[in-house]
C-alpha cells in the first residue's frame, strides 16, 4: 500500500521554489520521462500541478520523492527564463459585478487590451474565462489593471 504524506506549506513552498529556481513547470518536467524506470507509473505533470494550487493535500511519497529529486536535477534558469508564478486573487461577487458591467458596456474584453500598459501575457481569452466563471481566480496584477482600467475608461 502506497505510504501518503501531507503537502505542507514548507513542502509546497519548496515545490515552487524548485520551478521558480529552474523555469521549468510540472509539464515541461515529466516530459520525456514515460519510460524512465524509476518514475512512479501514475504520476502526471497535472498531479504535480494540483499539487502546488492545493487541490490535492497528499501525495505518495514515491511520487514527492522522484519530483523533488527530477527539479534537483536541473540547472538554475537564467534569470531571463525563470518564471515566478504570480500572486493570485479569489474573485468576489463584487469583482464578478464589475467585470459583468464592464463587458456589457463593450469595455471588455478588446477594448481595454489596446490600453499601451496593459500587462505583458494579459489576452482576451484570459478575460473570457472570468466572464464565463471558468477560473475562480486571477493574477492580481491583471484584475487591478483591468479594473482600474475599466472603471477610468467608463467615466469618459
Amino acid at each position: 500500500m502506497p505510504i501518503y504524506i501531507p503537502i505542507t506549506e514548507t513542502l509546497k513552498s519548496k515545490l515552487v521554489s524548485e520551478r521558480a529556481r529552474t523555469g521549468i513547470g510540472p509539464t515541461a518536467l515529466m516530459r520525456g520521462s514515460v519510460h524512465d524506470a524509476d518514475r512512479p507509473k501514475t504520476l502526471k505533470g497535472q498531479t504535480i500541478s494540483l499539487w502546488l494550487s492545493g487541490k490535492i493535500v497528499s501525495a505518495r511519497r514515491s511520487q514527492l520523492d522522484y519530483v523533488l529529486a527530477r527539479w534537483a536535477a536541473l540547472p538554475d534558469a537564467s534569470d531571463k527564463s525563470a518564471r515566478v508564478p504570480q500572486e493570485r486573487i479569489i474573485f468576489t461577487d463584487e469583482h464578478l459585478r464589475l467585470i459583468d458591467i464592464y463587458w456589457d458596456k463593450g469595455l471588455l474584453p478588446d477594448k481595454i487590451l489596446q490600453n499601451k500598459n496593459a500587462p505583458d501575457g494579459l489576452n482576451a481569452a484570459i478575460i473570457r474565462t472570468w466572464k464565463d466563471r471558468r477560473t475562480k481566480s486571477a493574477a492580481t496584477a491583471y484584475l487591478d489593471f483591468v479594473l482600474h482600467a475599466c472603471a477610468i475608461a467608463s467615466q469618459d
